[in-house]
């Protein structure tokens, strides 16, 4: 069933940051299992890290144990100014421009899978929400009893 021209589930996402590396970034996700696998899955959180030395200090940790974040599983990023993240080429954007972005949809997609339901034709339009707000605007919508039950009729 298409409803005003959607058919199934969808995230539009848009993102700025001042820095240079991540700017303006905008990606609408059509939820596809598929697409999810190779466009959204692997895109990883961004990890702000004022100089050298905290990027030093964070690895440290992470080698001993002590932290998560690494150059494997983070966006590293040292400055507004920086031209491009500082994980080593090995370790690399996933999605040209878009990473950080993607990573935001993961984030949503995570909130919205708390409420239980199944989205079928709706678009869900977010700008720089964080976890914290994402929370919000779901104990809210629940609260005004925004969520419909549907009885499948055979």
């Amino acid at each position: 069933m298409r409803v005003n021209g959607l058919d199934g589930f969808v995230i539009n996402y848009f993102v700025y940051y001042p820095h240079k590396v991540v700017g303006e970034q905008n990606y609408r996700f059509q939820f596809d299992e598929d697409i999810y696998a190779e466009s959204v899955a692997n895109a990883r959180s961004p990890g702000f890290i004022k100089n050298g030395l905290f990027k030093k200090a964070f690895l440290l940790l992470e080698r001993i144990g002590l932290h998560g974040i690494n150059e494997r599983n983070y966006l590293l990023i040292t400055s507004e100014n920086a031209e491009r993240y500082a994980n080593p080429d090995e370790f690399g954007v996933r999605y040209e421009g878009e990473e950080f972005v993607r990573h935001k949809v993961l984030d949503v997609m995570g909130t919205l899978a708390l409420t239980g339901r199944q989205f079928r034709d709706t678009e869900f339009k977010f700008e720089m929400t964080g976890h914290r707000f994402d929370l919000y605007a779901l104990k809210r919508l629940f609260k005004e009893d925004c969520f419909v039950d549907y009885v499948h009729l055979l």
